[in-house]
């Protein structure tokens, strides 16, 4: 049984960036529409919330979304740390 697993960060808006969040939103949602189990990293609350109600009207609406679970990963930047890299 195939079960599409991913992984995305999808970026805590900075007043800098040149795309604002409601840009991007439909963007991200079609991309992890195709995945059945969803990571989401840089994201709060307020995005989620975005993020599912947009997959609810993908899905209402008879496009193409098998997403049947969203998690976030949430932590504290300032304690995330580098241990190794190649």
């Amino acid at each position: 049984m195939d079960v599409p697993i991913g992984s995305y960060h999808v970026h805590i808006p900075e007043p800098e960036d040149p795309l604002t969040w409601e840009t991007r939103l439909p963007t991200i949602s079609q991309s992890i529409g195709q995945y059945q189990i969803i990571g989401l990293q840089g994201v709060n609350q307020r995005m989620l919330d975005d993020i599912l109600h947009e997959a609810i009207n993908m899905q209402e609406a008879g496009e193409t979304s098998d997403v049947q679970c969203i998690a976030p990963i949430l932590y504290q930047p300032r304690y995330v740390q580098l241990i190794h890299q190649e």
